[in-house]
C-alpha cells in the first residue's frame, strides 16, 4: 500500500514540475492561497482525510519550491574572444546586448566596404541578426573632413527592391556612446540596431544596406549635399542563435478594467521584442505604462533588462525592444508593470471658454485657464495643470494635439504655439495652490476672434494609475 502510494506521490510531483513550467507565477501564487484557504475550512474532518490532506500539502510545498527555481546562481559560462572586434568594445561599453552577444559568439565577422562617395566610406565589420531585427558593428570614414550626418539605413534582400525589410518608424534609446561626429576627419566607429518591418521566415541569402548621409553647413553643394553608402552583405543563415525563440503568442493582464496583452514576445540576440496591444473594448486612453519592467532570472540574482528602442505598428500598439543577456539566455524572465497612464475615452479633451476664463471640460477640476495679453499683440491663454508627483519624482507635463477645434466646429493649427512658461531659476514654474505644485502652460499664437469655446485634445495626460502587474513570461 505504502510502495503504491509512493509511485503514485513521484509520479504526481514529475508532472507537476512539467506543469509548473507552462503557469503563469501569479496564477500559482493564487492557486495556493486557496488551497491553503480551502484547507483550513476542511481542519475540523482532517481525521477522515489524513491522506488527502498530506497529499495535498507535500504538493503545495513542491509547488513553492519551483517557484524559486529561478533563485539560484546563473550558471557562468567563458566569454569568447571578439577578435577582429576588439575594437568595438570602447563602442559597446555597457551595451547589454551587443556584449553579451559577442561574449557569446553570436556574430558574424566580415569586412565589406562601400565606394568612397564626397570622401565618405561605409565599412561593415560585423553583424548580429535574428527574426526580428539586426545590429551592424560599422565604421565611417570621413576622408575630407566633410560636415556629414548620418541619416537612416535602408535594408533589402534585392537590389532593385522597392519594399524594404527594415522599419522606418523606429526610434534608437541606446545610440553608440562615441557616435560620429560630423566634420571630424578619419574612421569613427558605430553600432546601430534595426528592427525588420516584421518577422523573417529566415535571413535573405544577400542583405543590401543603404545608407544616406547628409551635408550641412555653408559648404554644403547646391540643393544639399547627399551621400548614398552601398554594401552588400552576404548573410549566415545556418547559425541556431538567429532562430530565437518566441516566448508567448499573447499574455494578457488588466489594470482598473483596461487590458493589455503582451503580444508575441520573441526574445534573441539582437533582443527581447514585446507588442503591447490595447483591446478595443477598453473604456480609457491609455498612454503609457508606469514603470514597466523586465527582469531576468529571480531572487538576488535577478537583473533589470532595459530599453534598447522602440517602434509603432498600426493598430496593433507599439512594440518595445528590452536588452537581453545572450550569456544567460534560458532563465526565467518575467514582466512587470506598476500601473499605467491613462484617462476616460469620454474625457479626453480640454474645452475652454478664453474669453470667460473658464473651463467647461477638462480631466480634472482643479485645471484653470487665464486669458493672457502678450507684448506681440496676439491671443494666448495660460492653463494652469495639477503636477502628479510619485516617489522618483514628477510625471511629465501633459501634451496638446496641435490642431484644436472654435466653437463652430471649424479647424485650426497651432504650428508650434505651444510652450511651457519657464522662470529664471527652474525650467517649470511652480505655483503652490492649496498644497499641490501646478504647472503653467501658454497656448499662444491662438487665431483672434474665434467663436468659443476651444477644444483641444491631449496627446498625453499624466493621470496615473497604480496597480502591481506580474508576467511571467518564460
Amino acid at each position: 500500500m505504502i510502495e503504491a502510494e509512493e509511485k503514485r506521490l513521484s509520479g504526481y510531483f514529475a508532472e507537476l514540475a512539467d506543469t509548473a513550467d507552462k503557469v503563469p507565477e501569479y496564477r500559482l501564487d493564487a492557486a495556493l492561497a486557496g488551497g491553503m484557504e480551502r484547507a483550513q475550512r476542511k481542519s475540523r474532518g482532517w481525521r477522515r482525510s489524513y491522506a488527502a490532506v498530506a497529499f495535498a500539502v507535500m504538493a503545495l510545498l513542491i509547488a513553492a519550491s519551483l517557484l524559486w527555481r529561478g533563485g539560484a546562481e546563473p550558471v557562468t559560462t567563458t566569454a569568447k574572444d571578439w577578435g577582429a572586434l576588439e575594437v568595438y568594445r570602447p563602442l559597446v561599453g555597457n551595451n547589454l546586448t551587443i556584449r553579451s552577444a559577442l561574449d557569446a559568439g553570436m556574430v558574424q565577422e566580415m569586412d565589406v566596404s562601400s565606394p568612397v562617395v564626397k570622401g565618405m566610406q561605409l565599412t561593415v565589420n560585423g553583424v548580429i541578426a535574428d527574426r526580428r531585427g539586426i545590429i551592424l558593428l560599422y565604421s565611417l570614414n570621413n576622408e575630407e573632413g566633410r560636415n556629414m550626418f548620418a541619416g537612416s539605413f535602408e535594408l533589402k534582400d534585392k537590389a532593385n527592391s522597392l519594399t524594404p525589410l527594415s522599419s522606418s518608424n523606429y526610434s534608437n534609446f541606446s545610440p553608440s556612446s562615441e557616435s560620429h561626429r560630423a566634420g571630424e576627419p578619419g574612421r569613427h566607429y558605430e553600432s546601430k540596431l534595426i528592427p525588420w518591418k516584421s518577422e523573417l521566415k529566415q535571413l535573405p541569402d544577400i542583405l543590401y544596406c543603404t545608407l544616406t548621409l547628409v551635408e550641412m553647413g555653408a559648404e554644403s553643394e547646391a540643393g544639399g549635399g547627399i551621400a548614398k553608402l552601398n554594401v552588400a552583405l552576404d548573410l549566415r543563415k545556418d547559425a541556431d542563435y538567429s532562430r530565437g525563440s518566441l516566448l508567448t503568442t499573447g499574455e494578457t493582464f488588466i489594470i482598473k478594467g483596461q487590458k493589455i496583452t503582451l503580444e508575441n514576445v520573441y526574445a534573441g540576440p539582437t533582443g527581447i521584442y514585446m507588442t503591447q496591444v490595447k483591446d478595443r473594448t477598453n473604456t480609457m486612453r491609455i498612454f503609457s505604462l508606469y514603470n514597466p519592467s523586465l527582469w531576468l532570472g529571480q531572487g538576488k540574482w535577478a537583473t533589470a533588462l532595459g530599453e534598447s528602442g522602440g517602434y509603432s505598428l498600426t493598430n496593433r500598439g507599439e512594440t518595445v525592444i528590452y536588452h537581453t543577456d545572450n550569456m544567460r539566455g534560458d532563465e526565467p524572465l518575467i514582466f512587470r508593470t506598476e500601473g499605467m497612464v491613462a484617462i476616460a475615452l469620454d474625457n479626453d479633451e480640454l474645452i475652454i471658454d478664453i474669453d470667460k476664463g473658464q473651463v467647461i471640460e477638462a480631466p480634472d477640476k482643479r485645471i484653470t485657464v487665464t486669458k493672457v495679453e502678450t507684448d506681440k499683440g496676439e491671443m494666448a491663454v495660460d492653463v494652469l495643470f495639477p503636477l502628479h508627483r510619485t516617489e522618483e519624482g514628477v510625471i511629465r507635463g501633459p501634451v496638446l494635439n496641435q490642431n484644436y477645434s472654435d466653437g463652430d466646429g471649424s479647424g485650426h493649427l497651432l504650428g508650434f504655439g505651444v510652450q511651457i512658461v519657464k522662470d529664471p531659476t527652474s525650467n517649470f514654474e511652480y505655483i503652490q495652490e492649496n498644497d499641490s505644485d501646478f504647472l503653467k502652460v501658454r497656448i499662444h499664437n491662438l487665431e483672434p476672434n474665434l467663436p468659443q469655446p476651444l477644444t483641444f485634445r491631449f496627446e498625453y495626460y499624466p493621470n496615473l494609475i497604480k496597480e502591481k502587474v506580474i508576467a511571467k513570461l518564460r
